[in-house]
């Protein structure tokens, strides 16, 4: 009986260390460049992290690091209490709406005219500010882009399909010999 009482007591030590999120612990992972940790544990321990406007700051751009832009929405509901939240709370917005309006022109062959949104330094806005301007071609449903200011940028977009049948929206982008591939649901 006491084995068993001590064992469940050192698990429960254990899973409240884990489920400890400390400022600490998020700008050492920052640091680490450990976007995709800090995205998955900002999104399972958001109550932890919500009044402290930098630490939503950390774990947005962590899931923008990550390619998870989807969970962008929860920071930007978030961001509100400083001038600076405000500001990422905009820029964050602008790269979901970016995706979004992307999504449903490749994925869904929704026809979208007319957009002008600005453009930022993310890939995401990069493409779609290409995309509807029309400056791509397009060869057996994969659309081709070239950076105008850097003639060794240019992306590839497309569609493929996850395990579960979902598509996402793939965007790799060739800098030079190196290509990045960056997949969006």
């Amino acid at each position: 009986m006491n084995k068993i009482f001590f064992f469940m007591l050192f698990s429960l030590i254990l899973f409240a260390k884990e489920a400890t999120v400390t400022k600490e612990k998020i700008i050492q992972l920052y640091q680490k460049k450990e976007y995709e940790k800090i995205c998955h544990l900002g999104y399972r321990k958001f109550k932890s992290i919500r009044n402290d406007q930098n630490l939503i700051s950390l774990y947005a751009f962590s899931c923008l690091y990550a390619d998870y832009i989807d969970r962008l929405a929860i920071p930007i509901i978030a961001l509100t209490k400083t001038k600076e939240a405000r500001q990422n709370r905009t820029y964050f917005s602008l790269i979901l709406t970016q995706k979004n309006m992307l999504y449903s022109a490749i994925i869904d062959h929704i026809t979208i005219k007319g957009v002008q949104l600005p453009m930022t330094d993310h890939v995401i806005s990069r493409v779609a500010h290409l995309f509807f301007q029309n400056h791509y071609t397009k060869r057996d449903g994969h659309y081709f882009l070239q950076d105008p200011k850097d003639p060794k940028i240019s992306y590839e977009v497309y569609q493929e399909k996850s395990r579960y049948n979902r598509p996402y929206l793939i965007i790799e982008e060739h800098i030079g010999s190196t290509i990045i591939k960056h997949k969006f649901l």
